[in-house]
């Protein structure tokens, strides 16, 4: 390995090689077990069990002042930046194929940082014996694999903000200006999104997620995954376990739109401004951004020279591309914040842009593992699951209870042939599929509904993850 490039931002810290990433995303979670100090995701996936010792303002607080209790008064904000990269920089030596030795890394930065703490990254890095031979703006360096528009604003969130910066196209892509909304991050918004899943399996099965520190960990483990499914087809089952018993809310784009728009208006607002103001602009949106659920719909409306969603890792990507721009000789680097586009680099590949808004069959079809009903998941088996107003003895199924006109005794049955999932239709007035009556037998998909009589009762065909062990 010869050379890599470190993309920096707290929400995933990402490592690319030659020609591909090296390592997964490490967010900026510190947390403090007994004496010990863990980071990254061995730190996220115990941050709600242990939420009073944990940390995740070390990278956007980069100084050397001390963390706030309680963690020991000796530990500074660096000290955390020193342990997380670390950790990285390890991970990233165990991925090195050959065994080698990297001769050059670059770190692309976000462009708030100050020169106070450009510095201080920069001597923490060469304290963790990692070879730093340049840092760039990490904004600029994924622009810079784009086509050559004459003016760019690109748009990227860290935990604790979001942040435009503003590009121009003169020969060479040139930074502008760097505007803040530090009242925003995935963070809070994450807290927004989890309050709101919290609050619907309160009011809709009567469990608590936030009773618990096991359940509000599943909870936030999860939401990421609900997030990106929603954003793909505008709807999503987060389904969570508690004593042995799945419970299942319904989550809509509407749902989770309506908790978050009042905290991505201003980010918004001034994207809408800087659009407003000089050349018409092309934005670019990190994979980050592109995950928060409604986001992207609203930029569209204001992004007069169209929107594109960067790859993962644009900017580790874009700084080993123009490498010899910014590596520099000697001790002394140079933050760099200017770099030939794309379009000016004959030997550079242009990737064909991304659509600003994914097909809704772009993830892969996945079968349904149980029915939703009232609330709980009922796993589907090769045996028969019997769905009317009686279960057969020693059937599986469910007896249901209310609005029952039009409901059979045994109205169907669901479940699992050869790797499929089957409805098949027993009743007097039939069973509907997504709103068709089915004759007969039929295949069902995630995602699909089924309803009972008329007006009837409605049930939801969903995904449950099993946990590992």
């Amino acid at each position: 390995m010869t050379a890599i490039a470190i993309e920096l931002n707290d929400a995933g810290i990402v490592a690319a090689g030659e020609g591909s990433l090296l390592t997964t995303p490490s967010p900026g979670f510190a947390l403090l077990d007994g004496s010990d100090l863990v980071v990254g995701n061995e730190a996220w996936v115990s941050a709600r069990l242990k939420p009073r010792r944990v940390n995740h303002r070390f990278w956007d607080l980069l100084s050397t002042d001390s963390l706030p209790r309680p963690f020991p008064r000796s530990l500074s904000y660096a000290d955390v930046v020193h342990a997380h990269l670390s950790a990285v920089w390890k991970a990233i030596e165990g991925e090195s194929a050959d065994g080698g030795e990297a001769v050059s890394v670059l770190l692309a930065v976000p462009g708030w940082y100050s020169s106070q703490q450009l510095g201080l990254l920069l001597g923490v890095a060469r304290a963790c014996e990692i070879p730093v031979t340049g840092m760039v703006d990490a904004a600029v360096a994924a622009a810079a694999q784009r086509g050559a528009a004459k003016r760019v604003l690109h748009l990227d969130v860290a935990l604790h903000r979001m942040t435009w910066t503003e590009i121009e196209n003169q020969g060479e892509l040139v930074r502008r200006r760097v505007e803040v909304v530090d009242s925003v991050g995935l963070v809070s918004l994450w807290d927004s999104w989890a309050r709101m899943v919290a609050d619907l399996f309160v009011r809709e099965t009567r469990f608590d997620p936030f009773h618990h520190g096991s359940s509000e960990q599943a909870l936030y483990d999860q939401l990421p995954q609900w997030l990106s499914l929603i954003v793909h087809h505008g709807n999503d089952i987060a389904t969570l376990e508690s004593g042995g018993t799945q419970r299942s809310v319904e989550l809509s784009l509407e749902k989770v739109e309506s908790v978050s728009r009042a905290k991505l208006e201003p980010v918004i607002e001034l994207g809408r401004s800087l659009a407003s103001t000089g050349e018409p602009a092309t934005i670019l949106v990190t994979d980050r951004v592109a995950g928060l659920p409604g986001l992207i719909t609203k930029l569209s409306s204001i992004a007069e020279n169209g929107l594109e969603v960067l790859p993962h890792g644009a900017a580790a990507r874009g700084a080993l591309s123009h490498r010899e721009r910014i590596e520099a000789p000697g001790t002394e680097l140079t933050f760099v914040a200017r770099l030939p586009s794309a379009a000016e680099l004959g030997a550079v590949e242009v990737a064909p842009p991304i659509p600003a808004v994914m097909p809704a069959n772009d993830p892969p079809q996945r079968q349904p593992t149980h029915l939703l009903y009232g609330g709980v998941a009922h796993p589907i088996t090769e045996d028969p699951f019997w769905l009317g107003l009686t279960t057969p003895v020693d059937g599986r199924g469910i007896e249901l209870m209310g609005a029952t006109a039009g409901i059979s005794r045994t109205h169907c049955s669901l479940y699992k042939k050869k790797g499929l999932v089957v409805i098949e239709d027993h009743s007097t007035y039939g069973t509907y599929l997504n709103g068709r009556q089915i004759k007969g037998t039929a295949e069902v998909a995630l995602g699909d509904r089924l309803r009972l009589g008329s007006p009837g009762q409605e049930l939801l065909l969903i995904e449950v993850k099993q946990e590992d062990g």
